[in-house]
């Protein structure tokens, strides 16, 4: 953030800002925006920030695959250890479309969710920066998630048939070492990314699968572990909503040929994860097909 250089009206509240009072703040998409000084050191409200975000992060792409949105929240802690590298770190991911959020689980740090991202080169040279100015730390306290979203366009049809879908991801998952979900995950499953079954609540906000938004599915599980995990992540919960989105669902058929389905996209995500976090193929994640 700069100072302020003009007489102007803060972005948020709409105060009159005298020129050398608050601060400049670059909002991608939208260039400088004026901030008094409260607004531009403190957050907005939790989920309350969509409109001071840039609309999408990315250019429009060809294929399917890419083409299909993402978008991730990083949770941060520990800003009062460094506040100058702190405000680096939030000015970068200003810059580049997020906006800070306040969470009442955090209890020194803001949540940054960001735009929906078409294609993932802009989201992965940004965490690189990030990383390699050690400005990550920030993203590695105890209490910090890193959630991911991804476009999904039948959320009626996925709800219905939750359960099919994603038990068998969960197991998959509850079979892993605690080793090999820290590594590729950044943990397992905990009290606000928990396990589910058969009869679990499609709608319940902690499930590792959350199914409350209206146009995206949240993985909840991930943590940030560094710049190049994160990246297989964004590109494998792209992949998991891909398939979703490109199934033909026999909307018109009977149960026991949609249920059989719904079971075939289940199997498909296991192989998805199998590919990509026992075999460390990154490349397959671009060439399977529906």
């Amino acid at each position: 953030m700069e100072k302020n250089r003009y007489k102007g009206h803060c972005f948020v509240c709409n105060c009159t800002v005298q020129k050398g009072e608050g601060f400049r703040v670059k909002i991608r998409g939208r260039g400088y925006r004026v901030k008094c000084e409260k607004h531009a050191k403190q957050a907005e409200c939790y989920h309350g920030s969509e409109r001071y975000r840039a609309e999408k992060i990315g250019t429009e792409k060809k294929s399917t695959l890419a083409k299909t949105t993402v978008g991730i929240e990083w949770e941060s802690e520990n800003k009062s250890a460094d506040i100058e590298l702190y405000n680096a770190f939030r000015g970068a991911l200003e810059r580049a479309g997020f906006c800070a959020e306040h969470d009442g689980s955090l209890i020194d740090g803001f949540e940054f969710p960001s735009p929906k991202c078409e294609g993932v080169k802009s989201l992965s040279a940004l965490i690189h920066s990030i990383e390699t100015r050690g400005e990550d730390v920030f993203l590695k306290g105890a209490d910090c998630g890193m959630h991911i979203h991804a476009q999904a366009d039948n959320m009626d049809i996925y709800r219905n048939w939750y359960h099919t879908l994603f038990v068998p991801f969960c197991e998959w998952i509850d079979r892993q070492s605690d080793d090999f979900c820290n590594a590729n995950f950044g943990g397992k499953f905990r009290y606000y990314a928990s396990k589910i079954n058969r009869n679990s609540d499609v709608l319940r906000h902690s499930n590792f699968v959350n199914m409350q938004h209206d146009h995206t599915i949240e993985w909840r599980i991930p943590r940030y572990v560094c710049a190049t995990q994160t990246v297989i992540l964004l590109k494998f919960w792209r992949k998991v909503m891909w398939l979703l989105n490109s199934t033909d669902w026999q909307v018109n058929a009977d149960r026991a040929t949609r249920k059989a389905v719904a079971e075939k996209v289940a199997g498909n995500i296991v192989k998805i994860a199998v590919d990509t976090f026992e075999h460390g193929d990154i490349d397959k994640l671009n060439r399977m097909t529906v």
